[in-house]
């Protein structure tokens, strides 16, 4: 049986490739790297490696079509999305993100004020689904 791996377990790469994964629900080595190994110069069987990873760590199935392998994706889009989001955060701001994010916070303002009216308009409908779903 094959382990379940963590998100921040996953390479850039590998990352990558599970979203092509995705995209396609259902895909062949040469459809992934059409899709994500030639514009990164990557070689076919770059591609082939970093599948079978992501088949070790748990995150794709591997399926034979007659004499094809395709391979699906095993967890979902948003859950692993917003796990691998929570390990970044994690990695840049610390055990205490506060601080960080009042100085982003501060930055983008500077950058892009209607960036910032954006971001606090959908901070308060977050804050508002998260009151409705209680």
């Amino acid at each position: 049986m094959l382990a379940k791996k963590g998100v921040s377990e996953l390479g850039e790469q590998e990352h990558e490739v599970l979203r092509a994964v995705w995209a396609h629900g259902s895909c062949t080595v040469r459809e992934i790297h059409e899709r994500v190994g030639v514009p990164r110069g990557l070689a076919y069987t770059t591609v082939s490696t970093v599948l079978d990873r992501l088949l070790k760590k748990g995150f794709i199935a591997k399926d034979r079509e007659g004499k094809v392998l395709v391979y699906r994706p095993l967890r979902k889009e948003h859950v692993v999305e917003r796990d691998w989001m929570k390990s970044l955060v994690g990695k840049i701001f610390g055990e205490d993100p506060e601080p960080a994010v009042a100085r982003l916070v501060d930055a983008v303002e500077t950058i892009d004020p209607e960036l910032l009216d954006r971001l606090a308009k959908e901070i308060e409908n977050k804050k508002r689904s998260r009151r409705g779903s209680r």
